[in-house]
C-alpha cells in the first residue's frame, strides 16, 4: 500500500479532509494502515503540489476520531 497523505479533519456532516501530496483519482478507496477501508474519494481540491482530498467514509463516525493525524493509503 502507498500512503495517500494525513487526516486533518472530520466534518460535522462526517466526511473525512486528507492533505495529500500523492495523485488519487475521484471513486479511488482509501484505507487505513490496517488495511481496512475508510471510504472513498469523492472531492480533490486545492494547488497542484498540495492538494486535499474529501472522503465519503463506510465507517461509522466513532471509528473515524481515532484516524485523526493519522495517515491513510493507497492499493
Amino acid at each position: 500500500m502507498r500512503i495517500v497523505g494525513r487526516v486533518i479533519n472530520i466534518t460535522r456532516e462526517g466526511m473525512v479532509t486528507v492533505k495529500s501530496s500523492e495523485e488519487v483519482s475521484m471513486g479511488g478507496s482509501i484505507y487505513t494502515g490496517k488495511g481496512e477501508l475508510v471510504g472513498k474519494v469523492v472531492r480533490v481540491f486545492g494547488s497542484v503540489k498540495v492538494h486535499y482530498l474529501s472522503i465519503k467514509p463506510v465507517m461509522v463516525r466513532s471509528r473515524l476520531i481515532p484516524l485523526l493525524n493519522g495517515d491513510l493509503y493507497k492499493r
